[in-house]
C-alpha cells in the first residue's frame, strides 16, 4: 500500500470519494500525531459544518479502512492517526532522498547525489495536497515541500556540473530560470554552465540579463553570489574550472558487468539493479501472510518473474522470512513436493502455468498437499500468465485459493519505465546520454509487454557504450527497442554456416510454437534433444551467448516469448511451417514415449500415421534427433517386415495353387473334385470380402457414434457412411450417434478468409449482424472490414451493409498484424432497430500500441439510429450498453470517474453533471448494466446508480465484500427479472435492484460470460463447459454445451427459441446450438444434410487417410467448402 500526495492523491488501489480523499490527505499532513475529528471536519467543510458531520467523518474513516485495509487508519484515544508506514508515503520518501543526495554531495559522490536527486524529483507529479487546497496546515506543508523541490532541482544541476555535464545542464537551467526568474542561484548555474562549455560571452550575457530582470522586478542589485561569479568569469578564475572525477563519477569507474538482463528475467541476486516496481512489490508484500496464496497475473512480457524473483523474494528475506523459489520443471516439481511436505515457509513459484500441464490425478494430489501445507501456516506467491487464470481457478482443492487474491500486474507507467532505464545504470556507475531516456520512452509508447524488448535493447546498447555512457548512437545502432532482438538474432543467424542455419531453424521451431489463437509461446525442451551432435551444440551455445536461449538445469527454453514476436524471420518460419510444426511435435512426443517405454514394437507408428510422417520427412527434410530418427526407422522396418510377411504368405498361396493345377491334369475325377473345391473357395472368398466390409461398416459406425471422436470428424464420417451404404441401417445409427454427441450443434458458419469476426443476434429475427475482418496478403488483416446480415438457419448472407469500419484509424486501423487485428463488439438494441459496432484498436501502427475506441451506429430498421463513425481517444473499460430503443449508448471510458452516454441521434458525448474524481489508472469503475431506466455501475465494493436520461448520480449501494476484494470486476449484467448478476474472480451474487438486497453469494462460480436464459435461469461459460444455473438459488443445473474455444468467444440467443449462438473471434466461426441436444431431422437423408451443416467443411486428407486408408480422396458434402 502506498499513498502519493505529491500531485493528485493516489493509493494505487480502489478509488476514494472526494471526502475520503480530503480526510486521508489531512491524516498524511498530520501523520506524526493523532488528528481530532474536529480537525478533519475543518479540512472537509471549513466553518460550514453540516449537522451530521460527526457521523459523516466516521463513515468516511470506515470507507477508507474498507478500501485500504483496517490498519490504514488507527484510532488513538478518540482521535485518528495514519497507520500507513512512512516508507509508503511519497512525501516522506521525497524528503529522505533529498537528504541522501545532500549527504552524497558532501561526501563528493556527485554521481550518487545526482541519482538520489533524480529519484526524489521523479516522485513529484504536481502540487502537493491538491485535495485540501484551503486547509491552512496543508497549505503550509505544501509550500514547505515546494521549496524543497525547488532547491532540489537547483542542487541537481550543481551535482551535474560537478560531474562535468556543462553543456547538458544549459537547457535545463534555461527552463528553470524561465520558471522562477527571481531565484538567483538558477542564474548562477546557467552562467557557470555556459562558461565551462566555452561560451564566455553567453555567460556574461546571462549575468546581465539577471541584473536587468532583478532590478526591474525587485529594484535591487545582484546578490553576492552573482556579483562574485561575474568577477570570477571576467578574471578567468581557475577555481571555476570543473574538478571531474573518474568515469561514472566514483573511484574505479563503472562496473564491468551489464546491469540489464535483456530477455532473461531479473533473478534473486539482481535485486540491486531491479527498479521501477517498488509500488507493486510493496502491494504484494502486504498480502503475503500465513495461509495466503498471492497470484501475480499478467501477460507474457509484463515482468511477473522479475517482480517475484528480484523484488518480492529479496524483500521477504530482508524481513527474516524463509523463502523457497522454484520453477515447476521436473526437478522443480520434486523440490515443490519436498517443500509442501515440510515446515511452513514462503514458497515462490515462478511460471506456475506449467503446473497446469500435469495429469489430473497428479494435479489433484499436489493441490491437496499444498492445501494442507497452507492450513499449517505456509504461504505462496506465484506468477501466472493471465490467460491461464481460469484454468488455475478450476484446479481441484487449491483452485479457489489461486483465484482469490489475484494481483494484476499493470504495465509500467512512464515513471517506472524511466527508473527501469536509469536505475540499473546508476547502480552500476554508468550514465545515460542526455535525451536517451526520452527516446526510449517515446519508442516504448504505451505498448504492453514491452519490458523484455526494452531490457534487451538497453543490454545491447550497453555493449556499444562509450566509456561509462550509454549513448543515442549506440541505441540507434542496435535498432532501438523494435530492432534489438531481431538484430541480435540476425547477427547469430548470419554468423552460422549453411548447415548451422538449417539447424538453427529446426531448433527454434522446437522451442516455440504458435497457438490456435495465433499467440507465440515457448516450450521447454530437454537439452539432450537440442544438443544431439556437434553442430547442434555449437548453435545452442551461440543462441545462449546472445541471451536468446537460456539453459535451466537439463532443459533449454527461449529467454522470452518476445523473441517470437520481435524476430521477423522466426515469425515467418512459424507461419510457413505451421503444419510441419505439428508433425514435428507429434513425432517428438511419440519418439520420447517410445524411448521411455524401452522401445517396444507396439509403440511404433503404423498405417496412415506412418505414411503421413514418411511423406513429411521426405518433403520437409526436418532436423530429427537420433531418437526420433531411430523411431521413424524402426516404424518403417516394422512396416516392411509386415509387408514382407504378407508377400511370403501370398507366395505360399500361389505355390499351393500351382500344385493344384498339376493335380487337375492327372485325373478328370480329381479335376471335378478340384473344380468343386475351387468353387467353394470362391464362395469363401466372397464371404470373406463381405465379412470385411461388415467389419469396416461397424468400425466406421462406432467411430462416428463415439463421444471421444471429434464432433466434426464424426459427423463427416457418418455422412460418408451414408453416402456409400445409404440402405444400410447402420448408416442411420452412425448419423444419429454423430448428431447426438454434438452437444446440439446445428450449424457451423466459417469465415476461412477472415482474421476475426464479431456478431450479435437481431432480436425478433433468426438473423445476426456480423462484422468480418478479411485477411489480406500473408494472413494480415485486410483493408476493408465487411458488415452483413447472416441468416442463422441457412448460414447464407442475406445482404451486405454499407458500413465503413476502417477509415477512422487510417493507416493505424489498416496496417496491423493478424495477432493485433482490431477487436470488435457488436451490440443490438432490444427492439432490433439499431446496432452499435465498437472497435478497439491500437492507437498507432505499432501492433502493440493501445488503445482507442471507434463507434459506429447502424440502423437495422427505418426507426433505427445511425451514428456517424466516431473515435474516442481512450479505451473502454466494459462493453457498451445500448438503450432498449437504440437511442443512446452508455460507456465506461478508461480513466474516467463516471460513466458517459453518447446520443446516437446527435453524436453528442454526454457526461454526468457532477463528475466524480477517478483514480489515475481508472480502475475504480469496472462494469455497467442497464435495468428499468437506471444505469448501474460496479465499483469494486459498491454500485453507483445513475438516471439513464440525465446521468445524475441517484444512489450508492454497498456490496457484501471485505477489504480490497471486488464484486464486479468480471461481470455486471441484467438477470432479465429486474435484478443484476455480479461476478468477480472470487465470488458471484444476484442483487435485487433498486433495493440492493442480495439473494445469494457463491464463491465457486466463475464465468467468462453470462447469458440470461428464457425461463428463470442463466447460462455460464466456464472453463469446463457452458452450464445452466438456477437464477433463484445460484445452483448449477447441468452442463449444456462444450467449453467455448477461448475467452474472446461470446454467446447470444435466438429470442423465442432455446437455441444459442456462439461467436469465436479467431478462428472466425459462428455456431448455432440446440442445447437440449435433440435431433430435429428424422429422415436419414435430412440427417446427412444436418451432419454436413454441423461441420461446414470436408474431411482433410489426413483425416480421410485415418479412417478410409488408401482409398482415393473425395468430397463428402457437396455444398461445403
Amino acid at each position: 500500500m502506498t499513498v502519493c500526495v505529491l500531485g493528485p492523491l493516489d493509493t494505487g488501489g480502489p478509488a476514494l470519494s472526494p471526502r475520503e480523499r480530503i480526510i486521508l490527505s489531512a491524516l498524511v499532513v498530520r501523520r506524526a500525531r493523532p488528528v481530532s475529528p474536529d480537525e478533519l471536519a475543518d479540512a472537509c467543510w471549513g466553518e460550514r459544518l453540516p449537522k451530521t458531520w460527526t457521523q459523516q467523518v466516521q463513515n468516511a474513516i470506515a470507507r477508507i479502512r474498507s478500501r485500504l485495509g483496517r490498519d490504514a487508519v488507527l484510532t488513538v484515544g478518540g482521535r485518528y492517526r495514519l497507520g500507513i508506514p512512512d516508507d509508503a508515503v511519497d512525501a516522506v520518501t521525497f524528503e529522505r532522498e533529498v537528504s541522501r543526495a545532500r549527504r552524497f554531495g558532501l561526501e563528493g559522490a556527485h554521481d550518487r547525489a545526482a541519482a538520489a536527486y533524480r529519484r526524489a524529483l521523479d516522485l513529484w507529479r504536481g502540487d502537493p495536497y491538491p485535495d485540501v487546497p484551503d486547509w491552512p496546515p496543508a497549505r503550509v506543508e505544501a509550500a514547505r515541500l515546494a521549496e524543497i523541490h525547488a532547491d532540489a532541482e537547483e542542487e541537481l544541476l550543481d551535482a551535474r556540473l560537478r560531474l562535468g555535464e556543462d553543456a547538458a545542464v544549459i537547457p535545463d537551467a534555461e527552463r528553470m530560470v524561465r520558471e522562477a526568474p527571481l531565484r538567483e542561484h538558477r542564474w548562477a548555474v546557467l552562467a557557470l554552465a555556459n562558461y565551462r562549455a566555452g561560451r564566455q560571452a553567453d555567460a556574461v550575457g546571462v549575468l546581465r540579463s539577471a541584473r536587468v530582470r532583478i532590478v526591474e522586478e525587485l529594484g535591487l542589485d545582484l546578490g553576492d553570489e552573482l556579483r562574485g561569479l561575474e568577477v570570477d568569469i571576467l578574471r578567468h578564475d581557475p577555481a571555476l574550472e570543473p574538478d571531474v572525477g573518474p568515469p561514472g563519477g566514483r573511484p574505479g569507474g563503472a562496473d564491468e558487468s551489464c546491469p540489464y538482463r535483456g530477455l532473461v528475467a531479473y533473478d534473486v541476486d539482481d535485486a540491486a539493479v531491479f527498479f521501477g516496481r517498488d509500488r507493486d512489490i510493496g502491494a504484494i508484500l502486504a498480502r503475503v501472510r500465513p495461509g495466503a496464496v498471492v497470484t501475480i497475473v499478467g501477460p507474457s512480457g509484463s515482468g511477473k518473474s522479475s517482480v517475484l524473483r528480484a523484488g518480492v523474494v529479496p524483500r521477504l528475506r530482508e524481513l527474516g522470512r524463509s523463502v523457497v523459489v522454484i520453477t515447476p520443471d521436473e526437478s522443480g516439481l520434486a523440490e515443490l513436493r519436498d517443500t509442501v511436505s515440510g515446515e511452513p515457509v514462503t514458497l515462490a513459484v515462478d511460471q506456475a502455468e506449467e503446473l497446469l500441464e500435469l495429469p489430473d490425478d497428479e494435479l489433484r494430489e499436489l493441490g491437496a498437499l499444498i492445501r494442507s501445507w497452507l492450513d499449517a501456516g505456509g504461504s505462496m506467491v506465484l506468477t501466472l500468465r493471465s490467460d491461464f487464470l481460469d484454468r488455475a481457478s478450476a484446479v481441484p482443492v487449491i483452485g479457489a485459493a489461486l483465484g482469490q487474491d489475484v494481483y494484476a500486474l499493470a504495465p509500467m507507467d512512464e515513471g517506472g519505465l524511466r527508473l527501469a532505464c536509469t536505475g540499473p545504470a546508476e547502480a552500476a556507475g554508468l550514465s545515460l546520454e542526455t535525451g536517451l531516456v526520452e527516446v526510449i520512452l517515446r519508442d516504448a509508447g504505451s505498448r504492453a509487454a514491452i519490458l523484455p524488448a526494452l531490457s534487451h535493447a538497453l543490454a545491447a546498447t550497453w555493449g556499444r557504450r562509450d566509456g561509462a555512457t550509454l549513448t543515442l548512437e549506440g541505441y540507434d545502432a542496435v535498432g532501438g527497442i523494435a530492432g534489438a532482438i531481431a538484430g541480435s538474432a540476425e547477427q547469430v543467424y548470419g554468423a552460422l554456416g549453411t548447415e548451422g542455419r538449417e539447424v538453427c531453424r529446426s531448433l527454434m521451431m522446437r522451442l516455440v510454437e504458435r497457438t490456435p489463437e495465433g499467440a507465440t509461446v515457448r516450450r521447454r525442451v530437454p537439452l539432450e534433444t537440442l544438443a544431439d551432435g556437434a553442430t547442434r551444440r555449437a548453435v545452442v551455445e551461440s543462441l545462449v551467448a546472445a541471451r536468446l536461449v537460456t539453459i535451466d538445469r537439463d532443459s533449454a527454453i527461449i529467454a522470452h516469448e518476445a523473441v517470437g514476436r520481435a524476430w521477423p524471420r522466426l515469425d515467418a518460419w512459424l507461419d510457413e511451417d505451421a503444419g510441419d510444426a505439428r508433425m514435428l511435435r507429434r513425432t517428438e512426443a511419440a519418439a520420447a514415449a517410445w524411448d521411455a517405454a524401452g522401445r517396444p514394437d507396439d509403440e511404433l507408428m503404423r498405417g496412415a500415421s506412418l505414411q503421413a510422417t514418411v511423406e513429411w520427412r521426405e518433403r520437409a527434410a526436418p532436423e530429427l534427433t537420433s531418437t526420433e530418427s531411430d523411431y521413424v526407422a524402426a516404424s518403417l522396418a516394422a512396416h516392411r517386415d509386415e509387408v514382407r510377411e504378407l508377400e511370403e504368405r501370398a507366395e505360399r498361396e500361389r505355390a499351393s495353387n500351382r500344385r493344384l493345377r498339376v493335380a487337375l491334369a492327372v485325373s478328370a475325377i480329381l479335376a471335378v473334385i478340384a473344380v468343386i473345391a475351387s468353387g467353394v473357395a470362391v464362395v469363401r472368398s466372397a464371404d470373406a470380402e463381405a465379412a470385411a466390409e461388415e467389419v469396416r461398416i461397424e468400425a466406421l459406425t462406432s467411430t462416428a457414434s463415439s463421444a471421444a471422436t471429434d464432433r466434426e470428424v464424426a459427423a463427416l464420417v457418418a455422412a460418408e457412411v451414408h453416402r456409400r451404404w445409404p440402405e444400410d441401417p447402420r448408416a442411420r445409427i452412425a448419423l444419429e450417434g454423430a448428431l447426438g454427441n454434438a452437444d446440439g450443434l446445428v450449424r457451423t458458419v466459417r469465415f476461412p478468409d477472415a482474421v476475426s469476426v464479431a456478431a450479435a443476434v437481431v432480436p425478433g429475427t433468426r438473423t445476426a449482424l456480423i462484422a468480418v475482418d478479411p485477411a489480406g496478403e500473408g494472413g494480415e488483416a485486410g483493408s476493408g472490414a465487411v458488415t452483413m446480415i447472416l441468416d442463422l438457419t441457412t448460414g447464407e448472407v442475406v445482404r451486405e451493409l454499407d458500413v465503413d469500419l476502417t477509415s477512422l484509424g487510417g493507416e493505424a486501423a489498416r496496417s496491423v498484424s493478424r495477432s493485433a487485428a482490431p477487436y470488435r463488439q457488436v451490440i443490438v438494441s432490444d427492439d432490433g432497430s439499431t446496432a452499435l459496432i465498437h472497435t478497439r484498436r491500437p492507437s498507432s501502427t505499432e501492433s502493440e500500441s493501445c488503445c482507442v475506441s471507434d463507434l459506429v451506429g447502424v440502423p437495422l430498421r427505418s426507426s433505427g439510429f445511425a451514428l456517424e463513425a466516431t473515435t474516442l481517444a481512450v479505451d473502454l473499460t466494459d462493453r457498451p450498453v445500448l438503450a432498449p430503443d437504440g437511442r443512446a449508448a452508455y460507456l465506461l471510458l478508461r480513466g474516467a470517474g463516471e460513466p458517459a452516454m453518447i446520443d446516437l441521434k446527435t453524436g453528442r458525448l454526454i457526461r454526468p453533471p457532477e463528475a466524480a474524481a477517478a483514480s489515475e489508472d481508472g480502475i475504480g469503475l469496472q462494469r455497467l448494466a442497464l435495468v428499468d431506466g437506471r444505469l448501474y455501475v460496479g465499483a469494486r465494493d459498491h454500485l453507483r446508480v445513475y438516471d439513464a436520461e440525465t446521468l445524475a448520480l441517484t444512489e450508492v449501494i454497498d456490496l457484501p465484500v471485505d477489504g480490497n476484494l471486488s464484486m464486479t470486476s468480471l461481470l455486471l449484467a441484467s438477470d432479465g427479472s429486474g435484478g443484476l448478476l455480479a461476478m468477480s474472480s472470487d465470488r458471484a451474487a444476484r442483487i435485487r435492484v433498486p433495493s440492493g438486497d442480495v439473494d445469494w453469494v457463491r464463491t465457486d462460480l466463475r464465468c467468462r460470460t453470462v447469458l440470461v436464459a428464457p425461463v428463470s435461469g442463466f447460462l455460464c461459460s466456464r472453463v469446463d463447459g457452458i452450464w445452466s444455473y438456477d437464477l433463484d438459488s445460484g445452483q448449477p443445473l447441468r452442463r449444456v454445451l462444450e467449453p467455448l474455444p477461448s475467452s474472446t468467444s461470446t454467446m447470444d440467443r435466438v429470442v423465442g427459441t432455446s437455441e444459442i449462438v456462439t461467436v469465436t473471434r479467431d478462428p472466425a466461426t459462428i455456431r448455432r446450438w440446440r442445447p437440449d441436444g435433440g435431433i430435429a431431422a428424422r429422415d436419414v437423408d435430412a440427417m446427412r444434410v444436418a451432419a454436413c451443416a454441423l461441420a461446414s467443411r470436408q474431411l482433410t486428407r489426413t483425416e480421410w487417410a485415418d479412417h478410409f486408408g488408401d482409398e482415393p480422396y473425395r468430397r463428402t458434402c457437396p455444398d461445403a467448402p
